[in-house]
């Protein structure tokens, strides 16, 4: 996939999704499935994308994150954040978040006609300097692999990417989606003070993103 490509899959039509109302736990069974059979379709296609030949599954391991992105995308109470924030899925390597995402994205997609632009590690800079730093204030984004980016960019003052793309999109009406390797959540669930994004981006950025993430994490064995 190139660089900034649009979450777009060709051959997923409409009449695969349905608009899924806000949350109603009179409904709730039926219209998680719904969403389920959805996100199961959709991230078995962008893995296919991806070259990654398998059927995407839902399971143990990862229904947890699943419910809570179902919660999320129909605001309801039983979210365990802001429905108003992006999301940044984090764990271990090989446990399936950029899947996930592409999937969610993707049957974001069909919910709201948005299109959601990815970067990547080995792509963000040259993004930037292709498209300028204006360009990212509020188009929804996803960045995919926090961490993982070159330490600078040439000509934009020897700066870190995505330090500067979250300065300028902080308290923006913009949808933020992200990605990390670095466990970010404590084992109460709760955000750890001490992680590896305030290692790489310091204390402020790491801050910033609080405003512009809700954290989930995805556990279990890497399924590579």
């Amino acid at each position: 996939m190139k660089h900034l490509k649009e979450i777009m899959t060709p051959g997923i039509t409409s009449t695969k999704y349905k608009v899924y109302p806000k949350f109603s736990v009179k409904n709730e069974k039926k219209e998680r499935d719904a969403f389920i059979t959805d996100l199961r379709f959709a991230g078995t296609r962008m893995a296919r994308q991806l070259g990654k030949h398998f059927t995407f599954q839902i399971d143990d391991e990862n229904i947890e994150v699943v419910n809570q992105l179902w919660y999320y995308i129909t605001e309801s109470e039983k979210f365990n954040g802001d429905p108003q924030k992006g999301l940044c899925l984090t764990g271990g390597i090989g446990t399936g978040k950029t899947i996930m995402m592409f999937a969610f994205l993707e049957v974001m997609r069909m919910q709201t006609g948005k299109v959601y632009m990815v970067t990547y590690p080995d792509t963000i800079h040259k993004d930037l300097q292709t498209r300028g730093l204006e360009w990212f204030r509020k188009r929804p984004l996803f960045i995919d692999d926090l961490t993982r980016e070159p330490e600078k960019v040439a000509g934009y003052w020897g700066e870190n990417p995505v330090r500067l793309i979250t300065m300028l999109r902080n308290r923006q009406p913009c949808q933020n989606y992200a990605t990390c390797n670095l466990r970010i959540l404590g084992k109460d669930g709760k955000v750890m003070f001490k992680n590896g994004i305030i290692e790489r981006y310091g204390a402020m950025i790491f801050d910033r993103m609080r405003e512009a993430y809700n954290f989930l994490e995805l556990t279990g064995k890497t399924r590579r």
